[in-house]
């Protein structure tokens, strides 16, 4: 497939999913949760819908931010009823995308709410952000940063123009790659207070439950069709645009070495739903260096991706699910947010020119 072939395509794919989303406004409305949303401000931005960003901000502020900067469904419940372990493991990560997306349509109202909540949860020694918050207390739990958390913290830095901040996370991105001690087998994501890498993960396979390997570390010991793969993704996409910010090589070099981690993967890697913010990283990469191996990971993963996309526009999530009648609802508009946002950067990445 040549490239005008495949931006068509992309195109079309995006086109579908936006069909979608607004055949099922009247369903999607229904929903409370803040995980059907969060990621909406995002994705309305980055494809021009102007109207239904104004709809999303008004959505956000109204019925999910709370007086403390917070996004909950109530008082008390963050959301993700589908998949509880989500914000058990990682309490802020929709909060990073939602202020991202919320910025990016000017929703700054909201966003002078909802930054300084997350900003308390970066770590002043490692940069890192935390990854647990009890809401009950309304503390922080300061024993535990992970890569997600941070990623998605960064997005919304560096959305937010808060640089300072943002190379403190990347520099907290840099550490969890070059200190892995077993960096050919194993990728940790999380990061103990005073002690280093968390290590102890190896309890339980079942990816929906609380305390899974599989929301601690990435296996090159097992199928890389089941394992979370986004976590050395959104890394490379997010030191590659610290890369971009600041012209320090570091960034670039962390950046690789998770794709090089990624590519120790069993060969199920390339067709994991999971790994679409492998084709969003290595899509900023190749903008940045012109690298083809980037620019190879990129459009391979979007090639499945457009070769897997059903005929309404949605996908399965074969990570979690068998078929589209046994995915719930929400999960099925949760990726079809996620993917045509990402298409859409990696069509402004691969259409860049590199230095």
């Amino acid at each position: 497939m040549n490239d005008g072939d495949m931006k068509e395509r992309t195109k079309r794919s995006i086109e579908l999913g936006m069909e979608w989303l607004l055949s099922q406004e009247q369903q999607i409305s229904k929903i409370s949760d803040f995980a059907a949303h969060y990621k909406a401000p995002y994705l309305m931005a980055v494809t021009g819908q102007r109207e239904r960003s104004a709809h999303y901000a008004e959505l956000l502020e109204k019925s999910y931010l709370r007086e403390d900067g917070d996004f909950r469904m109530s008082a008390g419940v963050k959301g993700w009823q589908h998949m509880p372990a989500s914000p058990g493991n990682r309490y802020i990560y929709g909060n990073g995308w939602a202020i991202a997306g919320l910025q990016k349509i000017g929703a700054y109202g909201a966003v002078a709410k909802a930054l300084p909540f997350i900003q308390k949860f970066q770590d002043p020694k490692t940069g890192g952000f935390c990854s647990r918050y009890d809401i009950a207390t309304q503390k922080v739990d300061p024993s535990r940063m992970d890569t997600s958390c941070t990623c998605s913290a960064l997005l919304a830095l560096l959305a937010c123009g808060r640089f300072e901040e943002a190379v403190k996370a990347g520099d907290f991105l840099v550490r969890m790659i070059e200190d892995q001690p077993q960096r050919d087998r194993y990728f940790f994501t999380t990061y103990e207070a005073g002690k280093g890498i968390f290590t102890d993960v190896f309890h339980n396979e079942d990816a929906t439950a609380f305390n899974s390997r599989k929301h601690y570390c990435v296996s090159t010991e097992k199928d890389a069709l089941y394992e979370i793969v986004w976590f050395l993704g959104m890394p490379m996409k997010l030191l590659g645009n610290l890369y971009d910010l600041t012209c320090d090589r570091k960034y670039l070099e962390a950046a690789d070495a998770y794709f090089k981690f990624f590519n120790k993967l069993s060969e199920g890697r390339w067709h994991n739903n999971s790994g679409t913010k492998i084709m969003w990283g290595a899509a900023e990469l190749y903008a940045l260096t012109g690298r083809e191996d980037y620019r190879e990971a990129a459009e391979r993963y979007l090639t499945w991706l457009l070769d897997s996309q059903h005929e309404q526009g949605v996908w399965v999530h074969s990570l979690w699910y068998k078929s589209l009648e046994e995915q719930p609802f929400q999960a099925t508009l949760d990726l079809v947010q996620e993917y045509i946002s990402e298409f859409s950067d990696v069509l402004y990445s691969l259409s860049r020119i590199h230095n």
